[in-house]
């Protein structure tokens, strides 16, 4: 198992370095895109779940050192609940599901795997009941925070991908307000 927000334009040198030292390891990997539970986009979850999906199975199925790899991996949303300790159990309620589904097999240890600064150590300190395993980080130390932080500053004003964003945005902003306005209803 493998959470992440992935809230950035590409996958990182840590990211694939991660993804392919934990598939040298596993027969199956489940990566739990952490989101918002209500979908909400801003500045710190600019991305949706269905983009930052799409974005991993596409680095798995164009980067030759995936190709035997892309059909063991499931990718699933996990939705924030606002409480670490709710939400590790929560985690491990999905992943008994997952095994009674006959998804993940139960007869195989499941792990859950990090790097710096993953959710790991928090999962265990909240009693998680799968074993952890830290894979040191691979890359250069990038924040994806900060990513965000020079994307907003870096990109001109003047091109179309800017204006591609702004149009995009403008959307999901309505349809997320239009979600809330018929919840209010």
């Amino acid at each position: 198992i493998l959470v992440g927000r992935f809230q950035v334009p590409e996958l990182t040198k840590g990211h694939i370095g991660l993804l392919e030292k934990i598939l040298s390891k596993v027969s199956k990997l489940v990566i739990f895109i952490g989101d918002t539970k209500d979908g909400r986009i801003d500045t710190h979850n600019p991305l949706s779940f269905e983009i930052r999906r799409n974005m991993i199975y596409q680095e798995l199925n164009s980067s030759l050192k995936f190709i035997d790899n892309k059909n063991k991996v499931l990718i699933l949303r996990l939705v924030d609940v606002g409480d670490f300790k709710k939400w590790t159990q929560k985690l491990d309620w999905i992943i008994d599901h997952l095994i009674e589904l006959g998804i993940l097999n139960n007869s195989e240890e499941i792990i859950m795997f990090g790097s710096r600064d993953s959710f790991i150590f928090g999962y265990k300190e909240n009693n998680g009941k799968r074993s952890i395993e830290e894979i040191k980080e691979i890359g250069e130390n990038i924040s994806g925070t900060k990513e965000r932080e020079k994307i907003y500053n870096s990109i001109p004003l003047d091109c179309s991908e800017f204006r591609k964003g702004i149009i995009w945005g403008l959307k999901k902003r309505e349809d997320y307000e239009n979600k809330q306005f018929i919840k209010e209803k």
